[in-house]
């Protein structure tokens, strides 16, 4: 690998980890403007890797929904995945796997300067600010803030929480959104 490739082009030629091995598609980069805000999911699905665009399909119309809730314009913001390969074979190790793709969402966050980094979810919450405690609950700290390097990091729920339990959470998120971006 080339160090001196933009990030994209790094991240798209990983072979860190053996999912690069198995796995049909390449390592997906993020996508967008990253210059206010970053959406970091936990991982891609075997669609979202096969078009290279995390957040696609129902994913994308799901946060498209909570930002414009948010009053606010999905084109503006940065969405990456903490895994970069999906696990279309069902070998992700969690803890192995994340652990390897976390250094490409802090080289995306290096590169593109947020000011702010939503981690959605505690799997990514966890990777990326390990100071956090693992045995806090994700609702009572929905919407704190921890600041790490200079970017502000705000734990939300997870796309599949908020599938899962509806409306009232993707309102709260929304409403978190809108107080930290409106």
């Amino acid at each position: 690998m080339v160090i001196n490739l933009p990030i994209k082009e790094r991240i798209r030629e990983c072979e860190r980890c053996p999912l690069y091995e198995i796995t049909p598609q390449r390592p997906v980069p993020g996508v967008g403007n990253g210059s206010e805000a970053f959406f970091v999911c936990e991982r891609l699905d075997c669609v979202q890797a096969t078009v290279e665009i995390p957040f696609s399909g129902d994913d994308a119309d799901y946060i498209k929904d909570i930002i414009k809730r948010a009053g606010l314009n999905y084109k503006n913001y940065y969405y990456t995945s903490l895994l970069k390969c999906a696990d279309c074979d069902g070998i992700y190790k969690k803890k192995e796997h994340l652990n390897i793709c976390k250094d490409w969402v802090f080289e995306e966050i290096k590169e593109k300067k947020p000011k702010y980094v939503f981690c959605m979810g505690k799997e990514v919450l966890y990777r990326l600010l390990p100071e956090c405690k693992t045995t806090w609950k994700m609702k009572d700290i929905i919407g704190d803030k921890f600041i790490h390097d200079n970017v502000t990091y705000i734990p939300i729920y997870s796309l599949s929480y908020l599938k899962e339990y509806g409306r009232g959470k993707t309102q709260e998120i929304a409403e978190v959104i809108s107080g930290i971006l409106g």
